[in-house]
């Protein structure tokens, strides 16, 4: 297993990535997810709250879809002492797609990685700002048929977004280096 970071360019915008590669055994995923959580630890300050961000798209959604809409949807996601946000909901053509925030315990980190890692509905947001002005923010977020662009995100000073990435025995965790709040 070899783990590593580096900083990339996407399109004009600079992102750190820590590499994961070779990575075949659950102790070595493990492994990985211990490295990311030092990684954002490293990255972040003391104070910084750390976000789940949901989100679950329907196409022509049935009633019982929009009854439920996302957290009742995602049950098996469950943070002690996690707090949820509004669900926002934005439509394109039939497609409705509804997103939530969650505030969870920095201690919760590993879990959140696993998330993200197993489900591509789910990332993480890292910021000083406080949870209300953070779910006002997503109030407002446009996506197209793909889903809700986060990258607004990184114009609100402080915060950050945090998305993994894998592709059988390699895994990426990617975050925008304008949204890096201490040096690397």
């Amino acid at each position: 297993m070899d783990v590593w970071s580096d900083l990339v360019l996407d399109g004009t915008h600079p992102k750190v990535c820590l590499r994961g590669s070779r990575i075949f055994m659950d102790c070595e995923y493990e492994a990985y997810l211990r490295h990311a959580c030092k990684f954002i630890y490293k990255i972040l300050p003391g104070e910084a709250g750390i976000y789940l961000f949901a989100q679950i798209t329907y196409e022509s959604p049935t009633r019982v879809q929009l009854h439920r809409k996302l957290w009742n949807a995602l049950q098996g996601i469950d943070f002690a002492d996690a707090e949820k946000g509004a669900e926002h909901v934005y439509k394109t053509g039939e497609l409705h797609h509804f997103f939530s925030l969650m505030k969870i315990r920095r201690s919760d980190l590993m879990k959140a990685l696993r998330v993200i890692g197993e489900n591509d509905q789910f990332q993480l947001i890292a910021s000083e700002k406080h949870f209300e002005e953070i779910d006002s923010f997503l109030s407002v977020l446009q996506g197209n048929e793909n889903g809700i662009d986060l990258a607004p995100l990184n114009t609100l000073k402080e915060t950050m977004y945090i998305e993994m990435d894998s592709l059988e025995h390699e895994y990426d965790l990617n975050i925008p280096a304008s949204g890096i709040c201490a040096p690397i």
